[in-house]
């Protein structure tokens, strides 16, 4: 009898032992979001940089987020699971953003030119038509993204619809607050009208300030 006991009391504190740690690994790996960026105002219907744009029939972007910025907010090595943007108004946008594409990459470069692009590794979102909606968008990624907590990380957008040529596909951007006076070249943004989809373009050529970078919220574990 003494023995069943002491086998009862046993597995009962094993089973508790092992729901706390279910408990504190669950806690350890919750999720969390980082707001990057303070600034309270951003690009109006025509003007950049502006990650949800429609002002052209097609584009190509890449915002510079650091990691000194990231680790300053707490965020360290793990997933990224989405990014949000806050549109605060729609102005003249109509219709949607053809073949919306979200990439990522992990860099050393510190600062963006305006005539290169950086290499982004992973497509996490899309190609899809985007429709935005007023407030917080959310882009769940289709695979988590590890950042292994050092390197830089340049987000690209990108779209356009391949057989635009010759249509009238565009109406405005919508409005999304933006960080201005970096230190660094933030943005690089390339827009253009009738050659189709630019996510593939070599083309560089720079609109709007570099030291200017929409806010973003990171969801991350």
């Amino acid at each position: 009898m003494i023995k069943d006991i002491s086998i009862f009391f046993v597995r009962k504190s094993f089973l508790l032992i092992a729901f706390f740690a279910f408990l504190i690994t669950t806690s350890v790996k919750s999720q969390t979001d980082f707001n990057v960026g303070t600034g309270t105002t951003g690009n109006d219907g025509l003007t950049y940089p502006c990650p949800l744009q429609d002002f052209y029939e097609g584009s190509r972007m890449q915002f510079l987020y650091k990691a000194s910025e990231l680790s300053a907010l707490g965020m360290g090595s793990g997933n990224i699971l989405s990014l949000k943007y806050n549109v605060t108004a729609l102005n003249g946008f109509g219709g949607d953003i053809p073949q919306l594409t979200i990439k990522i990459g992990q860099v050393s470069t510190t600062t963006l030119s305006a005539t290169t692009w950086e290499a982004t590794t992973a497509t996490v979102f899309g190609p899809v038509n985007y429709v935005p909606t007023l407030g917080v968008n959310i882009f769940n990624f289709s695979a988590p993204f590890n950042w292994n907590g050092s390197d830089n990380i340049v987000i690209e957008i990108c779209n356009g619809n391949p057989a635009n040529g010759g249509l009238l596909d565009y109406t405005e951007n919508v409005s999304i607050p933006f960080t201005t006076g970096l230190s660094f070249n933030g943005s690089h943004t390339y827009r253009a009208d009738n050659l189709g989809n630019l996510c593939g373009t070599a083309t560089t050529t720079n609109t709007g300030l570099q030291t200017s970078r929409p806010n973003l919220t990171i969801s991350w574990i």
